[in-house]
């Protein structure tokens, strides 16, 4: 405290604010321009150490270079009369991050908040050829207005220029070390990502993600272990936002954000899924941190926290307590065929049985068999994947059917876990066809017990049940199913027809009945048959599922999607869409499904909700992903799904529905060349499908090009001879033109042929020019939409 009520230079000294390994720091008034300062200095016992002066300028020189609204500003670099050296910085008032952590986890919105100022100050310092070093809450600065300042360049290293740290040497803080920085070895800006990751974990959870009593042993942790996931530790982190901070966290440097702008574009897009509402606020759970377990294990905590430990169990143990319980996540990779090419139906037919046993487990998350089919015949290793799709254990196998047609069948699966890619579990089955059905439950049961998973009742007689007694109908199961997961017009109606042969075989066979549902709904829904062609088909199939199984989740989900998309009975659909949610909670299609029903009702904060469920249980899913733009799209969020559109077909660049979304919104911000560009895409991917042909028309019409929009209608009538032309969409593109009368008299015919667009008037944006006519409120009525 000898410093206080001294005047250094111009610098008078009021207070001190912090001491630390290299500087005590002091709050003083600049007394030549009347403004307060913080002035650090160099600690006495360090005066003689020439590295310690060396690093000392470094620090003020490194941040002096750095011009940027989120990193400390630097006045100069002094000197006492006594030879003391001293930094003269801009002064804050506010609190470092770890005050604010201190007092609990942050809401998302915060962290996000933070988070992306601080990527943007070390962002600029990157730009400079800085890497900081030593990133973490302690050296995040947020002042009273909420901005956020990068502080303590200290230990920062130019990436071209003089090294102040010896080879082989660590620095910094040793629990926010990246390990590439633990072991000593070269970094680069990674390490400051890593870091950055580690302190937004720390905010959403308020748990350092790597811990240890003692410095070797937070080490250890960084260079082998997984932190525990953010969704165990708070369940309201959305999963996208954790698998930011996994994708961050990663020990392979070139396995994270390359940069900090792609860090930064990640956060905004999850920032911007964060503002719907999703996850406003942090939902607060009384529970013992990793710590406080450790400690309580070693048994070094006395009669307190054994106290405390039994209040907490009681609580927990109440009705009351609420806390979600922790699962584990899997994913079951597509079952490789080692027979011939013609029973790759089959082992498809395994992954999507076991995939369908499991999900209705409890205390399993289940990656859908959607977003494993990507990983068919992959060369990816098992980290990868996990780290892909956000889980701790892949289940996959391999299926080869005896010579000489015995019908029996070797079936052997491997469990793995992610963490220390270990083979948890592997079995041979050797059975007869006619065992299947016991294998896969066998298969499922054991996975279940190495996971140390209780099941709830009636799960294990869920586990066996069997959907046909006849071998042969479910062969054709199988084969639709493979044929219906490749989405293609011709595989669809391949996967219809070996339905229908199933049922015939087996008439009570309720899964294949969902199949042949869903096959007519998927015309009628991209317009490829008149919906009176289409949904009654499905209506009749959905309804024979459910006289023969009451209980499935996917019957109920297509009865509510039929209710929205052809009977426009909105409480009819809600129902039966909760009501399979209430069956199976960890099935995507109808998380996805009432998403858009609960846009069709304006209810937009909601259907995010729904959409993100959906986009967590099936990752990769391009019509979910793609659905979670729509989301924002009919809530007018247009750049929020522009990015999301493009960030789906990042994924699959010929997916037809993305390019036609993507065109719809970058029609509303009036890219319009960009539009029509993406529209003539999927017209090409599509090989002309006609839905997306009308989104071209509108995109000509709203462009203003209005011969090229009429030509466009002269297409669509000339083709109504032959094909089915949804009458909403030509309605839109006659609105779009201002034939205003004639938009309206689509209109009638769309409402006359249960269009499955018209739940969508009341919040469809290229209703627009239609919105201001008194007529429309009758077509609200009439489909009981009034919002």
């Amino acid at each position: 405290m000898a410093m206080l009520g001294k005047t250094i230079s111009h610098y008078r000294v009021t207070e001190q604010l912090g001491k630390g390994g290299m500087g005590v720091v002091y709050k003083a008034i600049d007394t030549s321009l009347d403004r307060e300062v913080a002035l650090k200095f160099l600690p006495r016992d360090l005066g003689s150490d020439e590295d310690a002066k060396s690093r000392f300028i470094h620090e003020a020189k490194t941040a002096s270079a750095l011009d940027h609204p989120n990193v400390c500003t630097i006045h100069e670099i002094g000197e006492t009369d006594d030879g003391q050296l001293f930094i003269a910085m801009a002064y804050y008032s506010g609190e470092s991050l770890t005050e604010k952590i201190n007092r609990g986890a942050l809401p998302i919105e915060d962290a996000l908040d933070f988070t992306v100022q601080a990527a943007e100050g070390l962002k600029r310092a990157h730009e400079k050829g800085i890497v900081h070093r030593d990133v973490k809450p302690a050296n995040l600065m947020v002042t009273e207005e909420r901005v956020v300042k990068v502080v303590d360049f200290g230990i920062a290293k130019m990436t071209s220029g003089t090294h102040l740290t010896r080879t082989g040497s660590t620095i910094g803080t040793t629990t926010y070390m990246s390990p590439e920085q633990a072991r000593g070895d070269q970094v680069d800006q990674r390490t400051d990502i890593w870091s950055l990751g580690a302190t937004l974990y720390e905010m959403l959870s308020g748990e350092r993600p790597f811990w240890g009593e003692y410095e070797p042993a937070v080490v250890y942790s960084i260079l082998n272990e997984d932190p525990e996931f953010l969704s165990a530790l708070r369940p309201d982190v959305p999963a996208t936002l954790e698998k930011l901070v996994e994708k961050a966290l990663s020990k392979k440097a070139d396995k994270r954000f390359q940069s900090m702008d792609e860090m930064i574009e990640a956060l905004n897009r999850t920032r911007e899924r964060t503002d719907s509402g999703l996850a406003a606020s942090a939902r607060v759970s009384f529970r013992l941190g990793r710590k406080e377990r450790a400690l309580l294990t070693r048994g070094a905590v006395a009669f307190a926290i054994v106290a405390l430990g039994l209040l907490v169990w009681l609580w927990v143990d109440s009705p009351e307590a609420g806390l979600a319980p922790e699962l584990q996540n899997i994913v079951v990779l597509p079952f490789e065929n080692l027979g011939p090419a013609d029973d790759i139906y089959f082992a498809a037919g395994m992954t999507d049985e076991i995939t369908s046993r499991l999900g209705r487990v409890s205390g399993l998350r289940v990656i859908s068999r959607r977003s494993a089919l990507r990983y068919e015949g992959t060369t990816k290793d098992d980290a990868v994947i996990g780290a892909e799709l956000g889980v701790g254990y892949i289940l996959s196998g391999s299926v080869r059917w005896a010579e000489g047609g015995s019908g029996r069948v070797r079936i052997t699966p491997e469990l793995i876990r992610i963490s220390d890619d270990t083979q948890v579990w592997s079995e041979s089955y050797d059975r007869v066809i006619e065992d299947i059905f016991q294998v896969q439950s066998e298969i499922s049961g054991q996975v279940i017990r190495q996971l140390g998973i209780t099941l709830l009742e009636g799960e294990q007689t869920s586990l066996r049940a069997q959907p046909t007694e006849n071998m042969e109908a479910y062969r054709l199961y199988l084969r639709g199913r493979y044929f219906w997961e490749r989405r293609t017009k011709e595989n669809i109606d391949r996967a219809l027809s070996y339905y229908e042969q199933a049922v015939e075989l087996d008439p009570g066979y309720a899964k294949a009945y969902v199949g042949i549902a869903e096959t007519w709904i998927f015309h009628g829904w991209y317009s490829r048959l008149a919906p009176k062609e289409t949904f009654p088909r499905a209506i009749a199939a959905v309804e024979r599922a459910l006289e023969f199984d009451d209980l499935s989740a996917e019957a109920h989900t297509a009865r509510g999607h039929l209710y929205l998309e052809y009977d426009h009975d909105w409480a009819a659909a809600e129902r039966e869409y909760l009501r399979a949610i209430e069956l199976n909670p960890e099935y995507p299609q109808v998380h996805h499904w009432y998403g858009g029903f609960l846009s069709a009702m304006g209810r937009h904060d909601e259907a995010m909700e729904q959409a993100l469920t959906a986009s967590r249980l099936d990752p990769l899913s391009m019509i979910i992903n793609t659905w979670v733009g729509l989301r924002h799209y009919f809530a007018l969020r247009f750049d929020a799904a522009i990015r999301e559109y493009e960030s789906a077909l990042d994924l699959n660049p010929n997916f037809a529905p993305g390019h036609w979304h993507l065109g719809w919104a970058l029609e509303q911000v009036e890219r319009y060349d960009e539009a029509i560009s993406h529209a003539q895409q999927a017209i090409d991917i599509s090989e002309g499908n006609l839905l997306y042909v009308a989104s071209l028309g509108h995109a000509y019409a709203i462009a203003g090009r209005t011969e090229e929009a009429r030509a466009i209608l002269d297409q669509l009538d000339k083709e109504r001879a032959t094909r089915h032309v949804s009458a909403y969409h030509v309605a839109v593109i006659l609105g779009a033109l201002g034939d205003i009368d004639k938009a309206f008299a689509w209109l009638d015919r769309a409402v006359d042929e249960r269009s499955p667009w018209i739940g969508y008037m009341g919040v469809d944006p290229r209703i627009g020019t239609l919105r201001e006519d008194s007529r429309l409120d009758v077509f609200l009525q009439r489909a009981n939409l009034v919002l």
